[in-house]
This record gives structure tokens, sequence and C-alpha cells, in this order.
């Protein structure tokens, strides 16, 4: 059993997002390790206990807010130094890390004269921003940081990240990772990790939605890239005017769609703790009908 205060560091290559979890760690240090009920308890509960201990403790980039918060609390309990003194660094460290990530080019096929390098069964995951394109130049660089740390942090949490293959699409991204066994239990905790982080936004954020599509099928990657009956589909889904229309029907920060034979499976694990209202939605694309079937994750109170 670890003691109160005592946050796990992650294993981090070197490099800026390394810096930036280093110095947190420091600071918690010098404020006196205070445990994540007081830290949470100062911030009157505005950003979840999951969120601070994510913070400390995952691989993964934490949002700016949370960072900004830490910062300005363990600042203020330190002897040595202020949140005045310390929130431009922080910045800075956090800034480095985000653009660490965004520069991080895809990984060149394995083999540049195979016509497949890598084929097999993936999961294939569709996300972009609501009316991303409606926002400000400003709002479009911080939504798209935050969807990549969202998506980022329910795929480790799922025990997908380190698989995953990410395709940037401006206003969204495309996420395909291999199907171990087909088994759908390690997607459904992304989606239910992904819900959570949404809702846990809201509540300090008026920040983004987001749309996302989930399929399954053969694909493969050689020379020319990604090649696969899924990836038009799921496509084709996340950006219909189906979706579109239920994602602005409700205040609910986070709408799903699944194909078909995903929701059958979903039906048929009837998992625990899921029990989303699903709609079955049409939308017609230049390929012909197609027909999936989507649901809302409550809005955040």
């Amino acid at each position: 059993m670890g003691r109160p205060g005592e946050l796990k560091r992650p294993v981090l290559a070197d490099g800026p997002l390394k810096e930036l979890n280093t110095a947190l760690h420091e600071l918690h240090l010098d404020a006196g390790l205070p445990s994540l009920t007081t830290m949470h308890r100062d911030l009157d509960k505005r950003i979840s206990r999951s969120s601070l201990h994510d913070a400390f403790t995952s691989a993964a980039r934490p949002a700016w807010d949370t960072v900004d918060a830490l910062v300005e609390i363990l600042a203020s309990r330190s002897r040595r130094t202020t949140p005045e003194q310390e929130l431009d660094r922080f910045h800075n460290l956090w800034m480095d890390a985000a653009r660490s990530v965004l520069a991080e080019d895809p990984p060149p096929p394995a083999s540049q004269n195979a016509q497949a390098a890598e084929s097999g069964i993936f999961w294939v995951i569709a996300t972009d921003v609501v009316q991303f394109s409606s926002a400000s130049d400003d709002a479009q660089a911080h939504m798209r940081l935050r969807l990549y740390h969202d998506v980022a942090e329910a795929l480790d949490f799922a025990g997908l990240i380190s698989s995953a293959h990410t395709v940037d699409r401006g206003d969204g991204q495309l996420n395909l990772v291999p199907a171990e066994q087909t088994r759908i239990a390690p997607v459904l905790g992304f989606l239910l990790h992904l819900e959570r982080l949404c809702i846990d936004h809201d509540l300090w954020d008026t920040g983004m939605k987001l749309r996302v599509a989930i399929s399954r099928g053969v694909l493969g990657i050689g020379q020319g890239g990604w090649w696969g009956s899924e990836l038009i589909p799921v496509s084709r889904i996340v950006d219909s005017q189906p979706l579109r229309s239920l994602s602005r029907e409700s205040g609910a920060q986070l709408t799903v769609a699944v194909t078909e034979a995903v929701h059958a499976e979903l039906s048929d694990l009837k998992p625990r703790g899921f029990r989303p209202q699903f709609h079955q939605l049409r939308a017609t694309t230049k390929e012909g009908h197609i027909s999936f079937w989507a649901y809302q994750a409550p809005p955040g109170v």
C-alpha cells in the first residue's frame, strides 16, 4: 500500500514530457507531498481526483488546466516559491511537451518493399471535434491539444496505447488498433474512460464536444499507407449528417457511433454499468446507404 501523498512516477523516455512530469513531482515534494484528497479539496473539487492522479502517474500529457491548477495550490504551500514564480515556467514546460507530441512523425512501415508490412484485424476508431471549423484559430489549437491528450489517455487506460497507430485528420484523428482475438472489452474501457474525461473537462472548461465512430475489420499497411474495407465506412459515419445532428441535440460532450456488427457484439456482451440508449441511424454516402447505431454519453453535472 502506498502512503498518502506518495505518487508513483511513470516510465517516460527522456524529453519534454519527462521534464514536465519531473518538475511537477518536485513541486509536489516541495509542497509537503499533499494527498490527492487534500489537493482535490484545495481545488474545491473543480478537477476530478482521477485527473489529478493521472497528471502525476500517467505517461500521457496532462491537460494544461490541470497543471495550472496544481501549480497554483502546490506553489502556495511551498516555503521557497510562489504561484507567480512558477506558472510561466510550467507553461513553457507544458508547451514543449505539447509540441513534442504533435511533432511526432508516424512510424515508417517495417519494410518499404513489402506490399503489406503489417496486416490483420484492427479496431478503427475515428474521432472528430464537433463544430471545429467554426472555432477561432486559438480555440482550434486548444481543442487539438485536448483531443490528442484525451484520446491518448483513454487508449492508455484501456491498455491500447502501445499498439495504436494514429493518423491525423485535421479536425480529428483516426486510431488503428490491433484487435487482440477481436475482444471488445478494451474498446469498451476506452469509451468509458473517454466519457469520464469529457465529463470531467466540462466541469471547468466549456471546451469541446466529440464524435466517435468505431468499426473493426482487416487492414494492412504498405508503401501507399493504410488500406482496408473498414477505413471508408467509419470515416463516412463520423462525418455523417445524422450523427452530426444527434451530437447537437443535447448537452452531451460525447456521441458514439458503432457499426451494426460492433453493436450486435455489445448487445450480446451486456457489460455491467454500460446501458446506453442506442439510436439506429442511416446515412446516404457516395458508396450508398449505411446503417449504424449511436448513443450519447450523459452530460456532466
